[in-house]
Formats: structure tokens, sequence, C-alpha cells
């Protein structure tokens, strides 16, 4: 039987982890509009193919939520959160090297927009839903 303060220990430590997740999701979703402007100057892409992209990667967003949650099912919520972090860091890393539409639509319209809506189920590395979501 495991120690209470450990278990206790733990799922505040894996609670905090998931907070920090969704409110860095959080933040770059927020701020798209912040960095309208920037996204612009930098790759010399109009108004309008910005805010496509933009739009598309709303879209996007709410998509990847319930695939997500049935890969989550299907693995585990571990296994989501890993794929998502990685494609959170990957759209970070390429938006500032998107120079025409067809890379930004990718990028800040697929590639960021799916990390972002894995980030949503955190809960489930935190214990409440993994142990029906298989193994890891």
């Amino acid at each position: 039987m495991k120690d209470t303060s450990t278990t206790k220990k733990t799922i505040l430590l894996l609670t905090l982890a998931g907070c920090l997740i969704y409110a860095m999701s959080a933040g770059i979703r927020s701020n798209y509009g912040i960095l309208l402007n920037p996204i612009i100057e930098n790759s010399g892409i109009t108004y309008s193919y910005v805010s496509f992209a933009l739009a598309l990667a709303q879209l996007v967003f709410g998509i990847m939520q319930p695939v997500f949650g049935i890969i989550a099912m299907k693995y585990s919520g571990a296994f989501v959160l890993r794929r998502g972090v990685i494609l959170l860091v990957a759209g970070l890393l390429l938006l500032p090297l998107c120079k025409d539409m067809w890379m930004l639509l990718i990028v800040l319209g697929g590639i960021l927009p799916s990390g972002n809506g894995s980030a949503v189920l955190w809960h489930y590395y935190g214990g409440a839903d993994t142990t029906d979501a298989g193994p890891d």
C-alpha cells in the first residue's frame, strides 16, 4: 500500500504539470491575434491569407480534440500528451520559417493547433481515466 503523503504529492505534481501544459497551450492560442502583424511582416504573406490560416487553426483545434480523445482511450493520455507536445513544439519552431501561404497553412493551420488540441486532454495524465485507457 502506498504512503498517503506520497500519493498526495504525486497527484499534486501531476495536476500542476497538467495545468502548466494547458496554460502554455491556451496562452499560445490566445495570442494568435497579437502575432498577426509579426507573422505578416516576417512572411510577406497578405493579411487575408494569415487570417484564413488562423480560421483554419480554430477549426483544426476543435476537430482534433475528439480525435485525440479517441486516441487517448485506445492508447493512453500520456501517449496523446507526448505527441501533442511534439506537435506544439514543432509548430512553434517552424512558424518563423513560413514564407509562403501553403507552409503557413500547414504549420499555423494544422500542426500548431493539433498540438494545442491535445493539451485539453491533460486530465487523463492525472489518472482520472487512465485505468481504462490502455497501456503506457
